[in-house]
């Protein structure tokens, strides 16, 4: 539970800015135990948890920051297209380009770029039942006659 009021501000501040320092540190090469003692953790198991929660926090502004700048891309984007397409349309081999790339962006920008799998996996029971039912087939099938070789006549003379 966070205090209420002006300490529990400036504790919330204080944590965050040991979590920015401890990830400076560990960028720097720094390892958790250094940054445990710099920093008055009580172990490196709490320094590596403050750089785990320092760039967890990172990764959140990131996400924040790109969702808010999607829309104004894409909208500038929207009205760049119509002029430029218009010239490419008539011809223009730069225009044409010019289009080609803010495709490229658009496509980027929506995720269609990223690749997609499609995986089929076959469990290890799919495959035990695959060969059981081979081996039934096998059982029920009769087995040819053996080929006996013929045997050379044995020659009792001797001379």
């Amino acid at each position: 539970m966070v205090k209420a009021g002006k300490q529990g501000a400036r504790r919330l501040a204080s944590a965050a800015t040991r979590r920015e320092y401890a990830l400076e540190m560990f960028l720097a090469g720094k390892t958790y135990q250094q940054i445990a003692d710099a920093l008055d953790y009580c172990d490196r198991g709490s320094a590596h948890r403050a750089v785990q929660g320092a760039l967890a926090e990172s990764a959140e502004r990131t996400t924040e920051l790109a969702d808010q700048a999607r829309p104004i891309i894409l909208a500038r984007l929207d009205r760049l297209w119509g002029p430029w397409f218009k010239k490419a349309r008539g011809g223009d081999p730069k225009a044409a380009d010019i289009c080609l790339r803010m495709v490229d962006r658009y496509s980027k920008l929506h995720g269609l770029d990223r690749i997609q799998i499609d995986a089929t996996v076959t469990s290890r029971s799919e495959i035990d039942a695959e060969i059981e039912e081979l081996m039934t087939k096998l059982r029920a099938t009769p087995a040819a006659a053996p080929n006996p070789q013929p045997q050379p006549e044995e020659n009792h003379h001797v001379r």
